[in-house]
């Protein structure tokens, strides 16, 4: 029997997985992204969740981001991780809402900037916005909202790292408001793909291939 192929597109099936950091008027949702073929280097993980289900944990004033490792769920796609509400306090973030195609830093991911960058996507970059979603309804707690913002850019994410097979770790990294400014009507959320989930990371060289 001949030996299996190596690499191509189909090497690696994504596994996605969830988390979040909520800060001022702003909350930033990562996922674990991985695409097909050889990686060329370590990437940073941050520590595991010990729920392999989606968090049922509200966010706190500023929880940093834990997302956990990835599962064998099928298709690769799993929505689990969750925000501790007991980590330490972080800068605060304006809110802001970024157009599909932009590249950008943020100040979780680089420690040069105070808010959300808009950088060219051909130089070293954080992140780039692969979409937007509107979240609608009422929210009781900043849980429901961290709820429905992580469901829309999870589709968007799990569809978008499939064209991707360079091998590398991505990150997908949700931008959505917190509860006092969706209840002032800012309710457009960011859905984006980065490197890394903290300073130090890898980053994004050139735009995301199509």
């Amino acid at each position: 029997m001949p030996p299996p192929p190596s690499g191509g597109n189909g090497a690696k099936v994504a596994a996605i997985v969830v988390a979040a950091v909520l800060v001022a008027g702003l909350i930033v949702g990562g996922v674990i992204l991985t695409s097909g073929g050889d990686d060329d280097g370590p990437s940073p993980r941050a520590k595991s969740s010990p729920s392999p289900s989606v968090s049922s944990a509200a966010p706190s004033e500023a929880p940093s981001a834990t997302p956990s490792s990835p599962s064998d769920a099928p298709s690769g796609f799993d929505p689990s991780g969750s925000a501790d509400p007991s980590s330490p306090s972080v800068s605060r973030v304006p809110y802001v809402v970024l157009k599909p195609g932009q590249c950008f830093d943020h100040p979780h991911l680089s420690s040069g900037v105070t808010r959300v960058t808009t950088r060219s996507c051909d130089s070293s970059h954080d992140g780039e916005v692969i979409g937007n979603a509107t979240l609608s309804g009422t929210f009781t707690t900043e849980m429901d909202i961290q709820a429905k913002a992580k469901d829309l850019c999870e589709k968007k994410a799990q569809a978008r790292v499939r064209s991707i097979a360079d091998g590398r770790t991505y990150y997908s990294y949700t931008l959505y408001p917190a509860k006092s400014t969706y209840d002032r009507g800012q309710s457009e959320v960011t859905c984006t793909i980065t490197r890394s989930t903290g300073p130090g990371g890898a980053k994004l060289t050139e735009a995301l291939p199509e």
